[in-house]
């Protein structure tokens, strides 16, 4: 007798179906980190091309009015006054210290730049009080010996900044 026993085939899965999700997942991991790097990228952009905007604005100087101008050149010129008389500077530096004042002053208050000019260029300036003090101030400050009254030169200096307009 003989008994023929049919086996059955052994289970099995097919294997393309689980690689397909595989591959899915794969890839959608793949295409999250591509976005989430594109975001960060175009985000980094953005904040770069505003950082530089920003340094391609001219800050906001708030100007002074001439008469501030005026006040504060004129609290200088009397420390300069009162660091002479009380002997802390001598007459050179003293000259030197009202050229650069009212140079700066004339800057300040017209943004021409006086403080980088000769004498000569300031001739052409159409300011003569601009050239004619700091003419003024040349030969003492320059000179071997220092002659000038450098009380007369501030007070000068003074009402130049007072009177200016």
């Amino acid at each position: 007798m003989s008994y023929s026993v049919d086996l059955q085939k052994p289970m099995s899965f097919a294997v393309w179906p689980i690689v397909l999700v595989g591959v899915l997942l794969l890839g959608a991991v793949i295409a999250l980190i591509v976005v989430k790097v594109i975001e960060n990228n175009r985000r980094k952009a953005a904040e770069r091309k505003r950082l530089e905007e920003e340094r391609k604005k001219e800050p906001v100087v708030v100007k002074p009015s001439l008469q501030e101008l005026k006040t504060t050149y004129l609290e200088k010129l009397a420390q300069l006054e009162a660091q002479f008389l009380g002997g802390q500077i001598e007459s050179r530096e003293a000259y030197t210290e009202l050229s650069n004042l009212f140079r700066t002053f004339v800057y300040d208050a017209t943004g021409t730049p006086a403080h980088k000019y000769t004498l000569y260029d300031m001739r052409g300036l159409d300011k003569p009080i601009v050239y004619n003090l700091v003419n003024n101030y040349y030969a003492p400050e320059f000179s071997k010996d220092t002659k000038g009254n450098v009380l007369e030169s501030i007070d000068f200096t003074k009402r130049a900044v007072f009177e200016w307009n």
